[in-house]
């Protein structure tokens, strides 16, 4: 069965890059789908736009976040290019995915959390492998006196917050629209209905895309 390879929207500013990782994600028989950001914003809202056109013509698919990135899209779309949800949408039943195919997704991420009757037809893929974004949040973290201190743009380096039971989970700064995204702190537990429900299994791979 075709399976879905999520690379950052972002190696489409690179036509040596894309024509690299096409080639070796068609060699295996995936779809090259590019991934859009969580809660576009500012510049990103803007370079994402920017990019579209170059998106619809060489990526088989876009990965969207939430239901307003539907309307960087066409309403007429290539032939066979994919719609894939990310796991923001969190689809937990039935209903939620008959609303997001009625809208045009095509290919659902459950929630590890789902569970309950029905979900064998939700058929969907799970995240089973890597961590999975908990939280995106606009307060910057690493700030002092200022609410934009900059320390973030410091090289390409995550960081990390601590529980009060002293679990760390990874945090990745996004400078550019002054979010921040916190993973966590290991393998998120599927239930075992959500595994039953996913005609795929996707492992999570958060880093730097290098073909």
């Amino acid at each position: 069965k075709p399976y879905m390879m999520y690379v950052p929207y972002t190696l489409w500013e690179d036509a040596g890059q894309v024509s690299v990782a096409a080639e070796k994600a068609h060699r295996v028989g995936a779809h090259l789908v590019a991934s859009f950001p969580l809660l576009p914003l500012g510049p990103v809202r803007e370079g994402l736009k920017q990019l579209i056109p170059t998106l619809l013509q060489t990526a088989d698919g876009v990965q969207i976040t939430n239901i307003g990135d539907l309307e960087f899209l066409p309403r007429e779309l290539p032939q066979n290019f994919l719609v894939c949800g990310d796991l923001s949408f969190n689809v937990t039943n039935q209903e939620s995915a008959q609303v997001l195919k009625k809208v045009g997704v095509q290919v659902l991420t459950i929630s590890p959390e789902a569970q309950g009757l029905n979900l064998e037809q939700l058929a969907g893929e799970v995240i089973v492998e890597g961590p999975i974004p908990l939280m995106r949040t606009r307060h910057c973290m690493l700030r002092k006196d200022k609410p934009h201190c900059g320390l973030c743009k410091n090289g390409n380096k995550w960081y990390t917050i601590t529980d009060g039971h002293g679990v760390s989970y990874p945090v990745i700064p996004k400078p550019k629209d002054c979010q921040n995204i916190i993973l966590s702190p290991g393998i998120f537990p599927v239930h075992p209905d959500a595994l039953r429900a996913a005609s795929l299994k996707r492992i999570n791979i958060l880093k730097e895309f290098n073909p």
